[in-house]
This record gives C-alpha cells, sequence and structure tokens, in this order.
C-alpha cells in the first residue's frame, strides 16, 4: 500500500492573538551581564561623526550614546534604537539608563521617545535648559532613579534612547553636550503569528511501503518574528519527540536577548523505528512552537508498518529407517526468462539525463545489456515517474518501453518540472522486478520578480509580484522568500507562497521613512530536501520611498 501524503501542505496559521515573550539586553533580571543584539546605534538627521557609542554592558558598565564634544551640531542626534522585528509590537518596557547635560545656551537633550503608527506618543526627557531633570546616577545602574517604565497605553512600534541637538544650531560643549547611557531593558513583545509547518519528507514518504526498519520524517517550519523554538511529532498520539532549535549558544533560551531569539527557518528530521509498531496503518503528526509560544500543528501523515516476517517452522527430524530407500530425486521446474533478446535474468539496465529547458524536463534515456555487453533487443522496461516539489505526488505509471536492437529505450518527456524516474526490468511476464534504476530529470528554472510602483511616498504600499518558471508542478506551495538590505546585509522581510502556475504575491506599506531613501529587494528560493533546484534567487528590484 502506497504512503499517503494528505496534509502535506503548510498549514495556515492559527488566528492572530496575543502572545508575548520578553527580551532583556544589557543585564537580565537577576543582573547578569546579556548581549545588547536588541539594540541599535542610529544617526538621526545626523553623519557618524555626529557621535560616539560605547558598549560596556559585557563588563558590568553600560551602552552609552554621546554627541561629540568640541563641535557644533544641528538638528540631529546618536541613538539606540530598540530593534523591532517585523509583524511584532511592545507591549511594555523597563528601561534602566541614565541621562546627562551639561549646563549649555543650546537646546541640546536627552531622554526616550515612544512611537506608534510613526508618530511621538510619549517622552521622557532632561535638556540643557533645566526644563526636565536628568537620571543621572552612574554609580548605582539600577537604582530607582534610573528606572523608567512604559508610559502611553501601548502597543508601540519603536521605543528608543537618545541624546540630540533640538535647535537649527547648537554650539560646542565640553565634555558632551549631551548623553544618555542604557544600563538593562526588559521589553515585552507581542507575537500574534502562529508558525507555518509543512512535511519535506523522509524515508517515511518517500521510501517504499510498507515501512521497515527506522525510517525519517522531515519537517519545514517556518516563523518570521520570535522564531522557531521547537518541533514535536508523535506517532498515533503517543508521547512526542520534540526537538529544539538552535543551541543554548544562539540565544534560543530563556532568558531571551534578541528580539529575533529563535531561527526563522528550522527542518528537524524525526526518526521512527518502526519495529516499535504493530504492522499497519499508523498516522504522524505533530505542533510547531515559535519563541512565543504560538503554536501550529501539522498532519496526520498516514504510512504503513509491515507486518514482521514470520517464525520459522520448526522441521521435524525424521526417524532413521531399518532399511535405506533409494530417495527420489525432486523435481526442479525452473522458468526461461523471454522478456528481449537475448534474455536474461539480470542485465544491465542505465539511464542518462540529457539537460533540457524552456517548457519541457530534461530527456531521460536507457539502456539494456547483458552482463558482457550484448545489448538486449526487444526487451520490457517498466516506467514510472513522481513529481517533486514542496508537495510531494505519488508515483505514476507512465508507459512500458521497448528497447531497439541496440539495446536503447526513451522516457517519454515530462512537462516542466521535476520528476523522480524509475525503470524496471522483469525476466518474464508477471514475475517481480530483478533491475530497478532511477534518475531525477529537472527543467530550467527562472525566478523572476518585480516591484510596483517602483517610487512612492511614505503610507503608501509597493507590490512585488513574480513567478518560478519551469518549476511545473513543483511550484505549487513553494515558499518564496522576500529579502531586503537592512544595514548592509540581506536579510528576509517577509514570504509568500507560489500557487500551481508558479506565480507569488507580496505586499508591504511604508511608514517610517523620513528622508528619500532607495530600498533594496529581491526574492530567493531557499534550499530545502523537497527542493530539487537548491536556492535561486531573483535580481534586485529597487524602491525608491519619499517623505
Amino acid at each position: 500500500m502506497l504512503i499517503s501524503l494528505a496534509g502535506t501542505a503548510a498549514l495556515v496559521a492559527a488566528p492572530a492573538q496575543a502572545a508575548p515573550y520578553e527580551v532583556w539586553s544589557c543585564r537580565d533580571a537577576a543582573g547578569t551581564p546579556v548581549p545588547t543584539d536588541a539594540w541599535f546605534v542610529n544617526y538621526e538627521f545626523a553623519p557618524s561623526t555626529a557621535g560616539t557609542a560605547t558598549d560596556a554592558c559585557a563588563a558590568g558598565g553600560g551602552y552609552r550614546v554621546a554627541l561629540q564634544p568640541g563641535q557644533n551640531h544641528s538638528i540631529s542626534g546618536i541613538e539606540l534604537r530598540f530593534d523591532v522585528p517585523r509583524g511584532t509590537k511592545i507591549l511594555d518596557y523597563e528601561l534602566w539608563r541614565s541621562t546627562a547635560i551639561p549646563p549649555s545656551p543650546s537646546f541640546y537633550e536627552a531622554g526616550v521617545d515612544e512611537f506608534a503608527d510613526g508618530a511621538v506618543l510619549a517622552n521622557v526627557a532632561c535638556d540643557s535648559f533645566g526644563t526636565g531633570a536628568c537620571a543621572t546616577d552612574p554609580a548605582n545602574p539600577l537604582s530607582a532613579s534610573n528606572h523608567l517604565t512604559m508610559q502611553s497605553g501601548g502597543p508601540l512600534d519603536l521605543i528608543k534612547l537618545y541624546a540630540r541637538c533640538r535647535s537649527g544650531s547648537c554650539q560646542p560643549g565640553t565634555p558632551s553636550p549631551a548623553e544618555a547611557t542604557l544600563y538593562r531593558s526588559r521589553v515585552v513583545l507581542d507575537d500574534p503569528t502562529a508558525p507555518t509547518a509543512q512535511v519535506v519528507g523522509g524515508s517515511l514518504t518517500t521510501g517504499p511501503a510498507p515501512a521497515t526498519g527506522v525510517s525519517t520524517l522531515q519537517v519545514a517550519a517556518h516563523d518570521g518574528q520570535s522564531g522557531v523554538a521547537s518541533v514535536g511529532m508523535a506517532i498515533d498520539g503517543g508521547p512526542a519527540q520534540t526537538i529544539q532549535s538552535g543551541n543554548p549558544l544562539n540565544g534560543c533560551r530563556v532568558p531571551y536577548t534578541s528580539p529575533r531569539p529563535c531561527p526563522s527557518d528550522a527542518s528537524p528530521a524525526f526518526l521512527v523505528d518502526t519495529g516499535t509498531l504493530t504492522a499497519g496503518e499508523h498516522t504522524a503528526a505533530g505542533t510547531v512552537t515559535d519563541a512565543a509560544g504560538n503554536q501550529t500543528g501539522w498532519g496526520p501523515i498516514a504510512f504503513t508498518v509491515a507486518a514482521p516476517p514470520p517464525d520459522p517452522v520448526p522441521v521435524p527430524v525424521p526417524l532413521p529407517l531399518p532399511v535405506p530407500l533409494p530417495l527420489p530425486v525432486p523435481t526442479v521446474t525452473t522458468e526461461v526468462p523471454d522478456n528481449g533478446r537475448p534474455a536474461v535474468v539480470r542485465p544491465r539496465v542505465e539511464l542518462t539525463v540529457a539537460r533540457g529547458g524552456g517548457r519541457r524536463s530534461a530527456l531521460v534515456r536507457g539502456r539494456v545489456r547483458t552482463a558482457d555487453g550484448t545489448p538486449v533487443a526487444g526487451a520490457r522496461v517498466a516506467l514510472r515517474g513522481q513529481a517533486l516539489g514542496a508537495k510531494a505526488s505519488r508515483a505514476r505509471t507512465l508507459a512500458t518501453a521497448v528497447t531497439d536492437d541496440r539495446g536503447r529505450f526513451t522516457v517519454t518527456r515530462m512537462p516542466a518540472g521535476a520528476y523522480r524516474i524509475t525503470a524496471s526490468f522483469a525476466p518474464w511476464a508477471g514475475s517481480p522486478p530483478t533491475v530497478t534504476k532511477r534518475a531525477t530529470t529537472r527543467s530550467t528554472l527562472k525566478l523572476r520578480a518585480r516591484a510596483t510602483p517602483r517610487r512612492l511616498t511614505v503610507g503608501r504600499s509597493v507590490t512585488m509580484r513574480g513567478r518560478l518558471h519551469g518549476a511545473g508542478l513543483a511550484a505549487r506551495r513553494t515558499l518564496v522568500q522576500i529579502e531586503a538590505i537592512v544595514r548592509g546585509r540581506w536579510r528576509p522581510v517577509g514570504t509568500a507562497r507560489a500557487n500551481s502556475a508558479g506565480k507569488w504575491s507580496w505586499r508591504y506599506r511604508f511608514e517610517r521613512v523620513t528622508r528619500p531613501t532607495q530600498f533594496s529587494f529581491r526574492a530567493s528560493v531557499p534550499a530545502a530536501p523537497a527542493w530539487p533546484w537548491g536556492a535561486r534567487r531573483s535580481a534586485t528590484m529597487r524602491v525608491r520611498v519619499d517623505p
């Protein structure tokens, strides 16, 4: 019985609901130094020479940003921004910080801003005019005077700790005319998006059926917000195997120190010992959990376990006969191979792939010869094909090829896509095959993408569309990842799923752009066990956004 692949498509995420998780920086709840990966330095309307940043949290100090002394400053500043993952919001926070501004006739300021929908909801600051008191107790970093909690009702898109000039021109100061230091932060993020999951391979779904021995089942999970924390699998609703993402050194453990504490993609492979299961039908199912605790179920995946071999029947030992009798000569019936000329039981079967392109897949040719290289003419070879891709399909019968006088045959050219071709040879009609060969054929794949419009203003949306040309049936449900250059590196910012025609689309609305900016995007299909072409990337798409 063939294995059923029902339920292998990616599951729809669960309805959005509050799923908070905490991120600590500089020091955790116990006061132990931790990384400051959640914060990054930003120069607001200013060159990088306008200020300095020093991270001394690992040594028990703080993360300090300060304007350069001895130089004029215009409306500019240096700030620490909390890196809020796309699709999440800030529900609550606590900061332990200090600010310092020497008296000055210029309008210098240091403090904390809270943003939502591109606007400042709350501001806690001190300035050189003395209208607000500075929180300055660097000798006791975690003192009550340095402690700040969320001021607005939230939720927030952004918080930042800053030092800046507020007037058109600020005179130099010595030492720094404005500075702020972060000693500890606890930020609570809301991740309302559940992860996605799909079964992508493993011998339990692609191997021979019924299953025997130790088989594997691989699950691909994705979460673009807090990341995939763990993937679980259970057989027939029994005890679950759970595979944790990452390791204790990469931050995917509580207390979290990164706003994206766990990897966005995980593809663990579970081991299933079919020897511990009864013969017959079984199901595998499980859940994917993200760092915020959201869960998505996958499966059930049906599979069949082979019956164990029967116990050997004891052979009785005959008693010695008093008079030896002649033993009858057994009659041996041997079927003569009749498949091909010359007919042999186990010939040499070869499959070769001639690479193709365009709308058709590559051409597969074969050859049947005897052990000494003599071509076998008129041999019947049974051909089967299985479409490969994110959503696997069952193998189907293609045809029965007959070799020519040189022992050669050709597999029917398949449509565009990727296929596993199986050629089987049986020595006579009705007998099981004695030789089986497999080959994989792929058409030429191109990933194309475009962005419209290519120039827009803040508050409007850009739509990216594309198509997987040449993927054929393999395109269905294929994950397309949208990447953008963020702080000098290509980083994932969204995902889309291709339909059966290979088409996909993704939309994004620009909200926080304060000066004309050109953004670079590209589409990519990451490498995966069930994806026959490996990683593919589109050309770069550039979009200009004006304030």
